[in-house]
């Protein structure tokens, strides 16, 4: 099924508070690397409201680093050679946990997806998916078609909305909201366009500089074994509280809470093969694990 990859993630760091015009100008030709978060509560934060000159409170949303994110020419890619028509690539690196790759022809007319998912799930578009028109302003839209291995349609996206992004890694200005007729929404930084905050069938991530105001998000480790798992994992639980799995999708697979700390045990034999984070919402801290399922 026709879905948006965690790698159409959050990038922070815009600038001037005027509404934006979306040109091909501003996507950037050289390499950018960012950190990679999931948004593991939302809090008290909603969704970006529409209109120009808004102010959109996320703050109180927890971040939970899981790895890098790095925008750059397909080309330095291993697998663009598979995809020719893609001159752009999105990588997703959690460590240990994988990688992710998404591929994009980037045209004077705008930003099309030619494959998500690569290499572990790949979905290849034999007529990509455009999910960005140049020029754009403030409640233009605009409509194509699309196809993939799975299904077609048509997707419609509009530029809903334009204002400041107020999050737990800083404040944001000339953040662009856009929507699409399939209820996805990414809000994109301008000053290099790229996305910023994703959020897809409930699933939030965000992608954050190091630099331009950026607050540190550090979190501790877990210890956890065995590592590949098969049905169970062990975890060094540092304290009664919530945890979650996230699949490399940046997607909640599965979710509990350890009732104390010490020595616990995580059911794992639902899990796809594959890699995982385990993401602890210890009170002094979120605290992960990286592991891998046979």
């Amino acid at each position: 099924m026709r879905h948006l990859s965690a790698l159409l993630l959050s990038t922070l760091g815009l600038a001037a508070n005027a509404q934006v015009v979306l040109t091909h100008g501003q996507v950037p030709t050289g390499t950018v690397t960012d950190r990679l978060y999931a948004v593991t509560a939302q809090g008290s934060a909603q969704m970006p409201t529409d209109g120009a000159n808004q102010t959109w409170d996320l703050s109180s949303a927890t971040l939970m680093e899981i790895g890098t994110f790095t925008h750059g020419p397909a080309s330095a890619t291993p697998y663009a050679a598979s995809h020719p028509t893609a001159n752009m690539a999105w990588h997703m690196d959690m460590g240990l946990a994988g990688s992710n790759y998404t591929y994009l022809e980037v045209t004077t007319s705008g930003i099309s997806i030619v494959a998500t998912d690569l290499p572990n799930d790949p979905e290849v578009y034999t007529d990509p998916w455009q999910v960005m028109a140049f020029p754009l302003d403030l409640n233009g839209s605009f409509s194509d078609p699309w196809e993939d291995t799975d299904e077609s349609g048509t997707s419609t996206w509009t530029y809903s909305g334009h204002g400041t992004a107020i999050t737990a890694a800083g404040t944001f200005t000339n953040v662009v909201k856009m929507v699409s007729d399939d209820n996805d929404m990414v809000l994109w930084r301008t000053s290099p366009l790229l996305p910023l905050l994703l959020s897809v069938n409930g699933n939030l991530l965000l992608v954050g500089s190091g630099t331009n105001g950026m607050a540190e998000h550090r979190t501790e480790h877990l210890s956890v074994y065995p590592v590949p798992c098969a049905d169970r994992l062990h975890v060094a639980a540092t304290a009664a509280a919530p945890w979650r799995i996230f699949d490399i999708q940046g997607r909640t697979v599965a979710e509990g809470r350890f009732t104390q700390a010490g020595i616990a045990v995580v059911d794992t034999e639902a899990l796809r093969p594959g890699a995982y984070v385990l993401h602890l919402a210890d009170a002094t801290g979120p605290r992960t694990a990286h592991f891998v399922k046979q």
